[in-house]
């Protein structure tokens, strides 16, 4: 405090985006001024003639530069933050900077609790991390490789500075091999991010300060801090993370995969029933069977053996997978080629085992309610049991493994069951829906029918579909970028 008021700051230099130091000035005496610059070791060296050694101001030779390089290097490949530090003493007036090398400065960036694993649980989920800092080539590169931020790969450190010459093709294949950019400057980060983009990347751009500002907004996803964050940053993110850490990401990833994927479920399962009810009318008229079910059983399905199954599938918890596996194609179709095919099967098979059921109450009962009655209680229960296999694509009971405990599913099977009975059991009702009493015998014939259903579908898992590590594979990780800049 006795130093800043004997010299007070008269003036301050900021540094630039081409000017990569800071320097102040400061009242001396009368008409004296102390000028002190810090900032990039290499850029304030350059502005220096002399140095201070052993308290006497010596000429700065090109030994001594080559000294203080190789000192910079030392202690930016251990992590640290380095400061070029020098000052002088001028008359009021003069314009000339006669600047004395003092030193370098080295300051540790403190490594976040969880840092190592969130880089590794962004791999794991087919996310590639790539650090952005305005620091020199070597501290950036010590601290990737710190975190671990190429993973498996070697690691690809870009100094911005020397890129800036480069061709335009050039740029582009540096910026997608790239985990680290040094030497970047504000305005270059919306570079960075327009560049991954044109090349088809999904990118989200973590940032706090007003010069990520475009970078966040050119992003898909901008991802601001709540804390230390700038208000126009917070204001042009599409996430703003309340608490500043970013393991908050991470469960934010789980639950948006988690969400697609039970909203995925619960459609496959409500197409697959709703085309099994049309293919059994359909099936029943063209085999000259009669009409298998009528208006008003169809719409007794289609509200309890359809509706809360579906709405128990669309609560479905994450299955341990979603991140360890890559990023979906963001321009593939909620129905794919292959779930057209799955829709298909198994709306066929229960159509099937629902006409057949139809078959043996017309054969041994002739055509009425007693035959239509073992189709509609077949087709409710084959339904219902099938929300069980619509739970995964890829698990069966027939594998080890276990899906993740919903106890809704459960619930809405033993919930529909009971629902069901209702228009079987209860004779005012049952004659409303132009069903008929069934027997034992009837009745284990339905169940047997919608058994062999689900084993069937879950033979066909075990036997036929690929693994999950397969299905879904990690080979969109060059399609999905988190850039996150340091500094």
């Amino acid at each position: 405090m006795k130093l800043r008021s004997q010299s007070p700051l008269l003036k301050t230099d900021y540094r630039t985006e081409n000017k990569t130091y800071m320097l102040t000035e400061h009242y001396l005496r009368e008409t004296t001024r102390f000028i002190a610059v810090k900032g990039s070791p290499g850029q304030v060296l350059e502005l220096c003639q002399w140095q201070l050694k052993e308290g006497r101001k010596t000429l700065l030779t090109k030994a001594a530069r080559a000294c203080i390089a190789r000192q910079n290097e030392e202690m930016g490949s251990s992590a640290l933050r380095v400061l070029g530090l020098a000052y002088c003493e001028v008359k009021e007036g003069d314009e000339s900077l006669p600047l004395i090398w003092l030193g370098l400065v080295g300051m540790k960036d403190i490594e976040r609790p969880g840092a190592r694993e969130l880089i590794r649980t962004l791999h794991a989920a087919g996310i590639k991390p790539i650090m952005i800092t305005g620091d020199q080539g070597a501290t950036a590169s010590a601290l990737a490789v710190s975190l671990g931020i190429a993973g498996e790969e070697d690691l690809e450190v870009c100094d911005f500075s020397e890129m800036k010459n480069m061709a335009p093709s050039q740029l582009e294949v540096l910026a997608q091999r790239a985990h680290v950019f040094s030497r970047v400057a504000p305005s270059e980060k919306l570079k960075i991010v327009q560049i991954l983009k044109s090349k088809g990347k999904i990118v989200a751009m973590v940032g706090d300060g007003i010069n990520d500002t475009p970078a966040l907004k050119a992003a898909h996803i901008g991802v601001a801090m709540g804390r230390r964050g700038a208000d126009v940053a917070r204001e042009v993110a599409n996430v703003v993370i309340l608490d500043d850490e970013l393991q908050t990401l991470i469960p934010a990833i789980e639950m948006g995969r988690t969400t697609y994927d039970s909203i995925k479920k619960a459609v496959l399962f409500l197409l697959a029933t709703n085309f099994s009810e049309t293919l059994v009318m359909l099936g029943g008229c063209v085999l000259g069977l009669g009409q298998a079910l009528t208006p008003l059983q169809i719409l007794w399905i289609n509200l309890i053996s359809d509706l809360f199954p579906a709405l128990a599938l669309a609560m479905e918890p994450a299955d341990g997978r979603v991140l360890k596996r890559g990023p979906r194609d963001p321009k593939e179709a909620l129905m794919t080629r292959r779930d057209f095919k799955r829709v298909g099967g198994e709306s066929s098979l229960m159509a099937l085992l629902s006409l057949a059921s139809f078959a043996l109450g017309t054969a041994r009962y002739g055509r009425g309610h007693r035959a239509q009655s073992m189709a509609f209680v077949t087709l409710t229960s084959t339904q219902l049991l099938h929300t069980f296999s619509s739970r995964s694509a890829e698990h069966s009971i027939f594998k080890r493994g276990r899906l993740p405990r919903n106890p809704y599913v459960p619930l809405s099977v033993v919930s529909g069951f009971a629902l069901q009975s209702i228009p079987v059991a209860i004779p005012t009702i049952r004659k409303l829906f132009g069903l008929a009493p069934l027997g034992l015998g009837d009745l284990l014939i339905c169940a047997g029918f919608a058994c062999l259903n689900y084993v069937c579908n879950e033979s066909y898992r075990a036997l036929f579909q690929p693994k999950a590590s397969e299905t879904l594979e990690t080979g969109f990780r060059s399609d999905a970028s988190a850039v996150q800049p340091l500094g």
